[in-house]
């Protein structure tokens, strides 16, 4: 599938690779935890950008080490009512400070789009038959919220001329 994010269809210039693929030179890759773990540093040799693809039930404190190395973490989710996705989501970007790319790839609807930008979500690659255009239309119609979330436009801070919490 495609990969979106807020703005519509994107190029994902990301190399999947295999546990047992070699390392190409010059593309930025993405590569499984398994094989990170297995391979430490030299799955960071050279200076290509590195993603992760981790699961939805992963234990995200094992990345701290490696954050600031990482450009794109990917999280797969078992199916769409997994909810682990939202936590992890919140997870690296409040607590772990993840600015990078923060992708959901699998499993989700368009109903939940909105809910996991605000939780840090910056891109998305969905299961066939999922409908962007909805997912798309639903990110407009959310675009305000009253509770603060990473990505708001608060509507009581625009209201009353204040930054959204959290922000300075």
């Amino acid at each position: 599938m495609p990969v979106f994010d807020a703005s519509g269809l994107v190029d994902d210039h990301w190399i999947v690779l295999g546990d047992a693929d070699p390392l190409p030179a010059g593309a930025p890759v993405l590569l499984t935890w398994e094989r990170i773990a297995r391979d430490g540093e030299a799955a960071f040799a050279g200076r290509d950008p590195r993603g992760v693809a981790i699961s939805s039930d992963f234990d995200v404190a094992k990345l701290l080490p490696l954050l600031p190395r990482i450009g794109l973490v990917v999280v797969k989710p078992a199916n769409f009512k997994d909810g682990r996705v939202f936590s992890v989501g919140r997870l690296l970007r409040q607590r772990y400070g993840f600015n990078g790319d923060l992708r959901i790839q699998g499993e989700f609807i368009p109903d939940q789009v909105p809910f996991l930008v605000r939780c840090g979500y910056s891109s998305f690659e969905a299961a066939p038959g999922f409908d962007l255009d909805a997912a798309l239309r639903l990110l407009k119609v959310f675009a305000f919220n009253y509770q603060t979330g990473l990505a708001d436009k608060n509507i009581f801070a625009l209201r009353h001329n204040q930054p959204a919490a959290g922000r300075a």
